[in-house]
């Protein structure tokens, strides 16, 4: 009996499911989604907050904006890197929470 040799697996296959990794993708994406929905409510509704809350939730809007983009980043990364021949997406590089700076 001739051993096989395996084959390649196909593109979904290589770091889950499309469906398992769209499901991380929701998950990553609700809480800092949250935040947004949550403080910009809060600043269109409530005439009584203070200058430096209103800085204050402003502030935690962008953060928040900002771990959007790098969660979306790192999905675009992993898709290339599936993308490419032999690619994978366990080496892709993450960039670290609330790098987002403020100014002023």
């Amino acid at each position: 009996m001739a051993a096989t040799m395996p084959t390649s697996p196909e593109p979904g296959a290589r770091a889950g499911s499309a469906d398992e990794r769209l499901s991380r993708l929701v998950h990553d994406l609700r809480t800092p989604l949250m935040i947004v929905s949550g403080f910009a409510d809060l600043l269109a509704d409530r005439d009584d907050l203070t200058p430096a809350q209103r800085a204050d939730f402003t502030h935690r809007i962008a953060d928040a904006a900002g771990e959007l983009r790098r969660i979306l980043d790192r999905a675009d990364a992993a898709d290339a890197a599936d993308a490419s021949p032999g690619g994978s997406a366990s080496g892709r590089e993450c960039s670290p929470r609330g790098s987002h700076s403020h100014s002023g």
